[in-house]
């Protein structure tokens, strides 16, 4: 079957962006992913914006069925007949130089520095921790103390 190999990147829900690969010799194994210029990146995929669209949908959608949260990666594959095929979901994806989601990150405009502290926030976030005074949006949550429901600032609940 021929296919195109797209990856999309996902962080806290939203959808980044995609990136094509295209090997320059055979099948995309650990080789040409890991070995600098074995592989073609096109960022964004060379599909027609609509269908570009839908894979990211797919992706979006496979990435929200299984809760992911954070930092991820949807790999699939697309078939000239308008077909697509998740491959994985990829809840730890790598950070290194030849890593797909610093390279889609980047295409997005966020740089990796931007990155990695968009995904440690995320991360604080999600433990009920307070994100740093420059991230800060104020939220609720209710909170059961002793049978009685309290309304408070997350920030307020976790500084004391």
């Amino acid at each position: 079957m021929r296919a195109t190999e797209v990856h999309v990147g996902i962080l806290d829900g939203r959808v980044l962006g995609a990136i094509e690969v295209r090997p320059k010799h055979g099948l995309y194994d650990y080789r040409a992913k890991y070995t600098a210029g074995l592989t073609e990146y096109i960022c964004p995929p060379d599909l027609p914006a609509t269908r570009l669209r839908g894979v990211m949908n797919l992706a979006e959608r496979a990435a929200r069925a299984l809760s992911c949260g954070g930092a991820c990666r949807v790999d699939l594959l697309v078939t000239p007949g308008e077909n697509e095929y998740v491959l994985e979901v990829n809840t730890l994806p790598g950070m290194t130089p030849t890593s797909l989601l610093p390279k889609i990150a980047q295409a997005a405009g966020i740089d990796y520095p931007g990155l990695c502290e968009a995904i440690l926030d995320g991360a604080r976030l999600h433990a009920g921790l307070a994100a740093p005074a420059s991230h800060r949006e104020p939220r609720q949550s209710h909170v059961v103390c002793d049978g009685e429901e309290e309304t408070a600032p997350l920030e307020r609940r976790a500084a004391g």
